[in-house]
């Protein structure tokens, strides 16, 4: 302690202390208070940094650049044009489009066309871009338009196309609004628009159709948002639907296809009716023998489930309907 002190100019003598008030004599006082101000000054200077906006091409000729050089808070702005490069993310910047330039991986192999890796992306943001070109895929780390790897940002206002999977989220939880994803994955069926693998995205405002071989597959381990639209998405809903009812009611091997050549479990063994009501399903498939009495005068049971027909509740009553 009396280093310290010393070093300060104070003095651990009583005789410096007014015993009155049990306060440091004013001299020794002002120098103790000018350094505690010099210190919390040191410390807080580096918090009030302000964020920085980096311009491309301005201020570097590529996407990469400009991420290499930006510290967290920082704001890259990219003009109009096209950007033929992989762009890696690893901090909490934000990217923002401006007159929606293009980032296309086409050409560069086995890559993603914008990756956000680790925690230190949360809050990190990519807004105004159309994002393409990631195909040629190997395993799930690449082939996407975006890759999220334990990363939880935002992604809004993209257009995200031609690529092998629209967005992998790995063990991410990021915001996907207001994008418009389509046309991913189209040379095969085991590719989607919006992957998720243990994650819980946030997805609304979205508008999502024709990725996949076929152009079925807008989700794989996520739901549409309540508010998100695209072709054939209401036909996604309403899948959506009977899979949950099918876990409500603790059915298993539950198959809904629009490929053809398998049907609907539910409905062919247990003999459900197209034009039953919610209530009746759930009385039906637990008591099979009510099925006939209740029912049977209503129409088409063992449906089979071709490539173009839909099953779906509206207001509660089972419905289907082909495209």
């Amino acid at each position: 302690m009396m280093p310290i002190l010393s070093s300060l100019g104070l003095s651990k003598d009583p005789n410096s202390i007014d015993k009155f008030t049990g306060c440091f004599e004013m001299g020794n006082l002002k120098r103790f208070l000018g350094f505690v101000g010099v210190l919390g000054v040191l410390v807080v200077m580096p918090l009030l940094a302000e964020a920085a906006d980096i311009y491309v091409p301005g201020n570097y000729t590529t996407i990469q650049a400009a991420v290499n050089a930006a510290s967290n808070g920082d704001r890259i702005y990219i003009s109009a044009g096209n950007y033929n490069e992989a762009v890696y993310v690893n901090k909490r910047i934000a990217l923002v489009g401006v007159g929606t330039p293009t980032i296309t991986a086409g050409g560069l192999g086995n890559t993603n066309t914008v990756t956000f890796d680790g925690t230190a992306t949360n809050n990190a943001s990519i807004s105004g871009f159309r994002i393409t070109g990631a195909t040629g895929r190997y395993y799930w780390t690449n082939g996407n338009g975006i890759y999220c790897n334990f990363s939880s940002g935002t992604i809004t206002n993209n257009t995200i196309t031609g690529n092998d999977y629209g967005i992998y989220c790995s063990s991410s939880s990021p915001s996907i609004t207001n994008n418009i994803i389509t046309e991913n994955g189209t040379t095969s069926i085991a590719y989607y628009g919006i992957y998720n693998y243990s994650g819980t995205p946030i997805i609304d405002y979205n508008c999502v159709w024709g990725n996949g071989s076929g152009g079925s597959n807008n989700y794989d381990g996520c739901f549409a948002g309540p508010n998100d639209t695209g072709k054939e998405l209401e036909a996604e809903k309403k899948r959506q639907d009977i899979e949950r009812l099918s876990k409500e009611i603790g059915i298993s091997n539950v198959i809904i296809t629009k490929w053809g050549k398998r049907v609907l479990k539910a409905i062919k063994e247990k003999k459900v009716f197209i034009g039953m009501t919610k209530e009746q399903v759930l009385t039906s498939l637990r008591k099979p023998d009510d099925i006939n009495r209740s029912v049977g005068m209503w129409g088409v049971h063992e449906q089979w489930i071709y490539g173009n027909t839909y099953l779906y509740f509206e207001d509660g009553i089972l419905t289907s309907f082909q495209d």
